[in-house]
């Protein structure tokens, strides 16, 4: 979809209408995984390596020619150019090459194989998707960058988080998208009202283990709910090593979900269902659900992709009342949030009680899909982002709400933005965030002493 209203694209050459834009996709442990529909959703990857198909994929049009740059290129759409490469640092001069106007990366923690200097000395224009926010240290790297010129937050929380950072003048946030295309299908699926369904990689950092602690606790006010888990270790990397359940890995099924699904033989509880990681298929489970949980813990979590997608299917959405999940999920409206074991089972019966509440609440979430998430409206946004990027134009971005000012310390950063906006142009203003790690590695070298 072609965004002229909206974009000029200066200092072109006459014989060339286009900009060429190209995505890194770090998928080397993926090989199985077919993105060649991105349409029809995510085909059972992690959010991030689908994200990075399916954004060039809305984006091109006959202003926009989008690249991927992948370890795997098999399974990707036929529309798009897509080019082989090794890791990062390849993808970056490949990118290079082949006359690449704008490189986006995932920018890791910690910086990866030093490619802010390669991008520097490539004279490549770059922008991050923070699925992952970056360290400190990261942040100030990309702020002296030359060619680094945008870090783009992926969520409202996210994006407040980083307010007093060094990278603040840089940053920027798009919403992650979906699409709306496989929930279609599924949007006239009468709702099961004794359905509960998870959905998310089944690792320590997605939370599953706190669910699987409260359902015994569910069930005794709802023996006749089940539970349908959607997801697997293996979404990241399909050679992963799993343990008996098929999920994750063993010690962490033996030690924390065992124990609250299974019995004493280690069988699975018959209220349980284990899915594994689903393709399209997903999306008929969640329209189906009465209540659908993505990660109840909200680590690692900057947009959670999950809980659009179930908002999406008209599911309402029970989870933890934490980081980008404060964003996404829109408490009461679209769903519940609550902190702690017990919040968690309250919520879940609470809406198991009243399913007429629930099913509201599943409309309201779908009406935010539409009008925010939709991939339609998600690649405008970027594509305003390159004219800026390719213009040289200062990186348009959105007033901080400054929303939930009491978690996380958002009240901290808020007094930290003002000095933190005059300062980081004349010294090394630190951000909350560096005063957050600073603690952490004390406490963590207390901890050691005793």
């Amino acid at each position: 979809m072609a965004i002229k209203s909206h974009i000029k694209l200066i200092n072109m050459k006459p014989s060339r209408q286009f900009m060429k834009i190209a995505f890194y996709v770090p998928n080397k442990g993926l090989k199985k995984i077919n993105f060649s529909t991105p349409f029809d959703g995510n085909p059972g990857s992690g959010a991030a390596e689908y994200l990075h198909v399916a954004l060039p994929y809305y984006i091109r049009d006959d202003e926009f020619e989008t690249y991927i740059l992948a370890q795997e290129v098999t399974h990707m759409p036929a529309n798009l150019k897509h080019i082989k490469c090794n890791s990062l640092r390849d993808a970056a001069i490949l990118a290079k090459k082949n006359g690449i106007d704008i490189f986006v990366f995932r920018p890791r923690i910690h910086e990866e194989s030093n490619i802010l200097d390669l991008i520097d000395e490539l004279q490549l224009l770059s922008i991050g998707r923070a699925a992952l926010t970056p360290s400190v240290k990261h942040q100030r790297k990309m702020a002296r960058s030359n060619y680094f010129r945008a870090l783009v937050a992926v969520g409202s929380e996210q994006f407040d988080f980083m307010c007093d950072s060094p990278v603040a003048e840089k940053l920027t946030y798009i919403d992650n998208g979906i699409s709306l295309s496989p929930c279609n299908e599924f949007a006239n699926i009468q709702k099961n009202k004794k359905l509960v369904t998870y959905m998310g990689a089944i690792v320590p950092q997605k939370g599953f283990h706190v669910l699987a602690r409260v359902w015994p606790q569910v069930l005794e006010h709802h023996p006749d709910a089940y539970l349908r888990v959607i997801g697997s270790s293996k979404i990241y990397n399909e050679n992963y090593d799993v343990g008996p359940l098929g999920v994750a890995d063993e010690a962490y099924e033996r030690e924390f979900i065992m124990p609250y699904l299974c019995n004493k033989k280690g069988e699975l509880h018959p209220s349980v269902k284990l899915l594994g990681a689903l393709g399209k298929e997903k999306y008929k489970h969640l329209s189906e659900s009465i209540i659908a949980i993505p990660n109840p813990t909200g680590q690692t979590e900057t947009c959670c992709v999950s809980a659009i997608e179930m908002a999406a299917c008209s599911t309402a959405v029970v989870t933890g009342a934490y980081y980008a999940l404060l964003g996404t999920v829109k408490n009461n409206s679209t769903g519940l949030l609550g902190r702690g074991d017990k919040k968690l089972k309250d919520n879940i019966c609470k809406l198991l009680n009243n399913p007429e509440l629930a099913i509201s609440m599943g409309k309201n979430g779908r009406v935010l899909a539409e009008e925010i998430y939709d991939f339609n409206k998600v690649a405008i946004r970027w594509k305003m982002l390159f004219a800026d990027v390719y213009n040289h134009s200062k990186i348009r971005s959105p007033r901080h709400q400054f929303n939930y000012l009491y978690y996380h310390r958002k009240w901290l950063r808020a007094i930290n933005y003002i000095p933190a906006k005059i300062f980081n142009h004349l010294m090394n203003w630190p951000s909350i965030q560096k005063f957050e790690d600073l603690i952490i590695n004390l406490a963590k070298k207390l901890k050691n002493l005793v």
